[in-house]
């Protein structure tokens, strides 16, 4: 049937695969979001804690299912993971730098390091996961 379509046009087989990839992808979202949140709603009425039963009363999980734009939700990650991200810079740039230092071996503890712009030079006495600055001189 595809080689029929692609004797009409050229475009009309991959169109036809993006179509039925997305009508697949509707149908496992609608089945998905309906078995997750059933079996999150039964977990919730067996458990003992009080807290996911507010939770059932207020319908929290049926939110879920409805069909709404996940658009708010997403710009909501994206807002909360730029904060993060601006907060902890230096920490994970010290992380990154320390993992990318042991990973490639590129210093020993007793190596001298000297950095003329700092006005620091001196013997590195250990090494640890996160960047201390020490100044010999």
């Amino acid at each position: 049937m595809l080689e029929q379509l692609g004797s009409i046009h050229s475009l009309l087989p991959p169109a036809v695969g993006v179509l039925a990839l997305l009508v697949g992808a509707l149908i496992i979202d609608l089945i998905a979001k309906r078995v997750l949140v059933g079996s999150v709603r039964a977990f919730a009425k067996r458990s003992s804690v009080t807290w996911d039963d507010a939770l059932v009363t207020h319908n929290v999980f049926g939110r879920l299912v409805q069909d709404r734009s996940p658009l708010p939700l997403l710009n909501g990650f994206g807002a909360m993971t730029a904060i993060l991200l601006l907060v902890f810079k230096d920490t994970i740039l010290s992380l990154v730098a320390s993992v990318q230092l042991t990973a490639q071996d590129m210093v020993r503890v007793g190596d001298w390091i000297e950095m003329p712009q700092f006005g620091a030079d001196g013997g590195l006495p250990t090494l640890a996961r996160f960047a201390h600055t020490h100044t010999t001189t």
